[in-house]
C-alpha cells in the first residue's frame, strides 16, 4: 500500500501540470470504477454508480497538484528565475533540489543563494527573498540552459526523498495532498464490493494550490447532492490553531475563514453541514474510532467554492494531521491514513436519497 502512496507523492505535478499524478490515478481505478473522464480543467473523475432508485450524487475530492514554482525567465549566466505557484515560504527554498518539467524531459537543477561575501550583515539575518534566487541547471550561458529545452512557463516541482520515521511517520514531498488522493483512491477500491446508494464520484482535482480552481468546474459538473473533500491540516506542535494531532484520528472541519484572502471575494469560509457533520460522527463512533473536531479560522479549502456550487451542496471535510505543509518534507501518521479510508468509505456507504431529503426538509423540527 505505501509503494502507491511512494509513487503518488514522488511525482512531478504542480498547478497545470499534473499529468504524471492523473496517470496513476487512472492506471490504478481504471478497471475499478464505472466510468472514468477527464474535463478540459485537467479535472478526473471516476465514477461508482449507485444502487439505489433515484441515486444521490455524493463526490469525494482531493487535489492532484502540489506547491510549485513556474520559470519567468533565464539569465545570461544560465540561471533560471521563477515565480511562485501556492504558498511557498522564501525559507524552505535556499540550496532546494527541483525538477524543470519541460517538452524534452525533466531537467534536475539546485535553486543557488547569493554568495555570503556579497550578502550584507542585515542580509545574513533575514530570507533571501526568493527573486534573488534562481535554478543552477548546471549550465554557464543562456543558450546552454535553452538546448536542454528550458522555457519560460516551464514548471517547476521540488524533489523529495521518502522517510520511514519512527512511530509510523512517513515522510516525503507534497503529502499535501497526495495524501488525500491515496485515500481517496483506496476508499473508491473498497466501495467496488460494497453496497452503496449513492453515487460516489471521486474528483481527482487540478489547481488547487493556485486558487481552488478546479474544484469550481469539478462542483458543476458533478453536481453532487453531498460533497467531502479529503486534505491534510496542520499538526497541533506545528501549527497551533489546527488543533489536531497525528495519530488521534480523522480531522471533521467544523468551521473554517480565510478573511479577506485575496482572490476569493465573498466566498471566503465554509460552515460544515451539520446533517453531514452529524453522519461523519455516528460513521466513526460506530467504527469505535477516535476523531478531531476542527475550527479552523485562517484556512480555506475547496468546499468554499464547492458548498456553493448550482443551487447548494451539503459540504463536509475529513482531514488527516499533517506536519511541515507546505515544505519539501511533509510528514503523517500511516494510523491515520488507514482510519481516514475506513472513514470515508463507511460515510459513503451511508449516504441515501432519504439523508438527502431530511436534510433539505424545510418541515423538519430537529
Amino acid at each position: 500500500m505505501k509503494e502507491l502512496f511512494r509513487e503518488l507523492t514522488l511525482a512531478s505535478g504542480a498547478g497545470g501540470d499534473e499529468g504524471d499524478v492523473r496517470r496513476i490515478v487512472r492506471r490504478e481505478l481504471g478497471e475499478v470504477v464505472d466510468e472514468l473522464r477527464a474535463d478540459r480543467m485537467g479535472n478526473l473523475f471516476a465514477t461508482l454508480r449507485g444502487a439505489g432508485q433515484d441515486a444521490p450524487v455524493l463526490m469525494l475530492t482531493a487535489h492532484m497538484d502540489e506547491i510549485g514554482l513556474m520559470v519567468a525567465g533565464i539569465e545570461s549566466f544560465g540561471g533560471v528565475r521563477f515565480e511562485k505557484l501556492g504558498w511557498i515560504d522564501d525559507r524552505m527554498l535556499i540550496s532546494r533540489l527541483v525538477t524543470i518539467s519541460t517538452r524534452q524531459g525533466k531537467v534536475t537543477g539546485l535553486i543557488g543563494i547569493p554568495a555570503a561575501s556579497k550578502t550584507t550583515a542585515e542580509e545574513k539575518t533575514k530570507p533571501t527573498p526568493y527573486k534573488k534566487l534562481y535554478v543552477d541547471v548546471g549550465s554557464f550561458s543562456k543558450a546552454e540552459t535553452e538546448a536542454m529545452g528550458v522555457r519560460i512557463g516551464n514548471l517547476i516541482t521540488f524533489r523529495g526523498d521518502f522517510v520511514e520515521l519512527a512511530n509510523n511517520i512517513t515522510v516525503s514531498k507534497s503529502v499535501d495532498d497526495r495524501a488525500g488522493l491515496y485515500m481517496l483512491i483506496e476508499t473508491m477500491k473498497r466501495l467496488k464490493g460494497m453496497k452503496h446508494q449513492a453515487t460516489v464520484v471521486a474528483a481527482c482535482l487540478a489547481q488547487h494550490e493556485i486558487g481552488l480552481r478546479g474544484a469550481i468546474p469539478a462542483a458543476y459538473s458533478v453536481h453532487p447532492d453531498v460533497s467531502i473533500h479529503i486534505d491534510v491540516t496542520g499538526h497541533f506542535n506545528d501549527d497551533p490553531s489546527a488543533g489536531a494531532l497525528m495519530g488521534g484520528g480523522p480531522v471533521l472541519r467544523l468551521m473554517e475563514d480565510y478573511g479577506t484572502h485575496v482572490g476569493f471575494g465573498a466566498q471566503k469560509g465554509v460552515i460544515a453541514h451539520r446533517d453531514v457533520v452529524d453522519l461523519l460522527i455516528q460513521c466513526a463512533e460506530e467504527k469505535g474510532m477516535r476523531y478531531q473536531p476542527q475550527i479552523k479560522p485562517d484556512v480555506i479549502g475547496d468546499e468554499v467554492v464547492i458548498h456553493t456550487s448550482r443551487e447548494g451542496v451539503l459540504a463536509g471535510y475529513i482531514l488527516i494531521p499533517a506536519r511541515y505543509i507546505h515544505s519539501q518534507h511533509e510528514c503523517l501518521k500511516w494510523d491515520d491514513v488507514e482510519q481516514v479510508i475506513s472513514l470515508a468509505t463507511a460515510f459513503s456507504v451511508a449516504v441515501t436519497r432519504e439523508f438527502v431529503d431530511r436534510a433539505i426538509d424545510l418541515d423538519r423540527v430537529a
